[in-house]
């Protein structure tokens, strides 16, 4: 019950990345792109908050928001090309 309550929560939530990643790249990147760049920001996410929650003298709150920001910045001024 859990797990179908998760699944159904992530399924919409990365739906809605998919979207507004989607309006952030437009024709730059292929819909598979898409789906790897929001399981990636997913994952990034998810790795920062569970760090912090096991060990938060490793980096603080503003820190993760930092490098997370700037992770992004990253991605969305060269995200990964699409074939010609």
């Amino acid at each position: 019950m859990v797990a179908q309550a998760h699944a159904d929560i992530y399924r919409l939530y990365r739906g809605d990345m998919e979207r507004l990643v989607g309006a952030c790249l437009g024709e730059k990147v292929k819909q598979a792109d898409i789906r790897l760049i929001v399981v990636a920001i997913t994952a990034l996410v998810d790795g920062l908050w569970l760090e912090l929650c096991l060990d938060p003298t490793i980096f603080t709150a503003d820190e993760a928001q930092r490098m997370a920001v700037r992770w992004l910045d990253t991605l969305l001024a060269d995200p990964p090309s699409r074939p010609a």
